[in-house]
């Protein structure tokens, strides 16, 4: 229209105009469903979503297949009215849950024994509908004996997008075989025994149980043999029974009558013949030793060496105990001895052979007759040089205490004491007590086999330098409560010294007496006939210093 409307027309025509498609407005996101790996996006359901206008929500790539976890995934918003409106892209998040693997063939478990755990079993030939592995659950499991199920896990190789799968599947569990870690030992038997009267000792394995005969009823012939033993475990449920051998000693019989009454003839300064009567045994050994009495027994299976009839070139088995003879006989002649040495010996019968499978059957030495004798020398058998003071028996410190003094030793090896016990003497020293002078001497012996208070017999064994033996005694006494009240055997008195001693039966005296011992001794008295049990007598011309020898005379 012209302003000027006087002067022109209106003028009419056409002009062109763009419009443009409006966006629409999404006022509320739709949400997704969850899905699984391996499906896709058109798998997942929109919901809920809001638009300024109608229209629809859509995956943008519906075809998409994500991998599992949450992610943002992009969704179309098409409305209805395309024409004038467009269409608005934007995201919508997204879960996606591990995939779980089908099993499509169980795995088999290889057997174990008790006391492995399951990662020592096997297995194999499991399949799954992915890539992956079977393993035990929990592979430290130390299963009972048995067969049971047994968790296992299988872990795919795409762990990330498929979830393990736990199962069970089936484990044979066998009985452990203990190991015998020390063999027991089997005591010797005599035959006519069986296995029963053996006992087993010493066995050990790695685990509790028990060791027995597998057959005890059986009765062995003389000699060594295995015989079968079976470990028994105390968790029998879990363990096997073990069976093996172990080796047994069946010694001939004892014998009835054994050797008895040895004597020694023929001594010579290096040599002697020992004989005994022999009993019913099939062999016997003889055991020697110097200067103390024999303290050596055999060994119930075990045949004797290193025998020889010289006894310096036998072989020691112990403390200077040897074995001179092994054999049938009564007598044999030994050397390679010592001059002036007092020897002992023992016989010990036996039967079976010297074959240490069949040996010595020593099981307890009441059973065996031994005679102890000292080796009689050439010398002298005059009475003995040696005269006792006194003989006491006391309490101290809790033990029953032998004392005795010596009024003067002359060639004197030393002393046995023995008590008596029923109608035998028992020696109480095991090692001889060695004389200490020609002066005399004071003694002390503990008895352990006396008891306090009590009453018993003793009596001394001199035995002297030529391989002589004298007898002191027999002398009664009260192991005293109180402890010694043995009086002094040489007193001062008003009429002079007083001296008291033990004498023997068929003994005769002399007194030796010296006031300067530069001058030695001087007999002031002599021919003094024993009065037994004691002799006394009083030097009347005795002055103040003064000291004693007693001696018995040789005539």
């Amino acid at each position: 229209y012209p302003t000027d409307d006087e002067t022109y027309n209106t003028a009419n025509g056409d002009v062109s105009i763009t419009v443009n498609k409006a966006d629409p407005s999404v006022t509320t996101w739709p949400t997704a469903s969850a899905i699984t790996y391996g499906q896709t996006l058109a798998d997942s359901t929109l919901s809920g979503g809001e638009a300024s206008v109608a229209g629809s929500f859509d995956w943008t790539t519906p075809a998409t297949a994500p991998a599992a976890g949450t992610a943002d995934q992009s969704v179309t918003f098409t409305p209805t009215d395309a024409d004038n409106y467009e269409t608005v892209v934007f995201d919508v998040s997204v879960t996606v849950g591990k995939a779980i693997p089908t099993i499509t063939t169980e795995p088999t478990a290889s057997a174990i024994t008790y006391g492995q755990t399951l990662a020592d079993s096997t297995l194999s030939g499991g399949e799954a509908s992915v890539a992956g592995a079977f393993d035990w659950t929990t592979p430290a499991t130390a299963p009972d004996v048995g067969t049971a199920d047994q968790s296992v896990t299988f872990t795919p190789t795409d762990a990330d997008n498929y979830e393990a799968v736990v199962f069970d599947v089936s484990v044979t569990v066998g009985k452990a075989t203990p190991t015998i870690t020390t063999p027991p030992e089997a005591g010797n038997i005599v035959v006519g025994q069986t296995l029963a009267s053996s006992t087993l000792s010493g066995g050990e394995a790695s685990v509790a149980g028990s060791f027995a005969w597998t057959d005890d009823s059986i009765e062995p012939l003389e000699g060594k043999a295995d015989q079968s033993v079976t470990f028994t475990p105390t968790d029998g449920d879990n363990y096997e029974t073990v069976v093996f051998d172990v080796s047994v000693t069946t010694l001939a019989t004892e014998p009835e009558e054994h050797s008895a009454s040895m004597a020694v003839t023929d001594p010579t300064a290096e040599s002697l013949t020992l004989t005994w009567t022999i009993g019913s045994g099939e062999r016997r050994i003889v055991v020697v030793r110097a200067l103390y009495a024999v303290n050596w027994t055999p060994t119930d299976g075990v045949s004797p060496t290193g025998v020889n009839v010289d006894f310096s070139a036998a072989a020691d088995q112990g403390n200077g105990n040897k074995i001179c003879y092994d054999g049938a006989g009564n007598s044999v002649t030994l050397t390679g001895l010592t001059p002036n040495t007092l020897y002992w010996f023992k016989v010990f019968e036996y039967n079976g052979s010297k074959f240490g499978a069949k040996g010595l059957n020593t099981t307890g030495t009441e059973n065996y007759y031994t005679d102890d004798i000292p080796l009689e020398g050439s010398g002298s058998t005059l009475p003995t040089s040696v005269v006792l003071y006194y003989f006491v028996a006391g309490a101290e410190n809790g033990q029953a205490v032998l004392r005795w003094r010596t009024a003067s030793e002359i060639d004197t090896v030393g002393f046995w004491v023995e008590r008596q016990v029923g109608g035998a003497w028992m020696r109480v020293n095991d090692k001889i007590i060695y004389g200490k002078g020609e002066m005399g001497a004071t003694y002390a012996l503990v008895d352990a086999g006396a008891e306090i208070g009590g009453t018993y017999t003793w009596r001394i064994v001199e035995i002297e330098t030529d391989g002589g033996q004298q007898i002191h005694g027999p002398f009664t006494r009260t192991v005293s409560e109180l402890g010694f009240a043995a009086e002094n055997p040489i007193t001062v008195t008003p009429d002079g010294v007083l001296i008291r001693w033990l004498s023997r039966e068929g003994e005769s005296y002399k007194i030796l007496r010296s006031t300067d011992l530069t001058q030695g001794f001087g007999v002031i008295e002599e021919d003094i006939s024993a009065t037994v049990p004691e002799n006394e007598f009083l030097d009347e011309t005795a002055g103040s210093i003064g000291m004693y020898l007693i001696q018995v005379d040789d005539e």
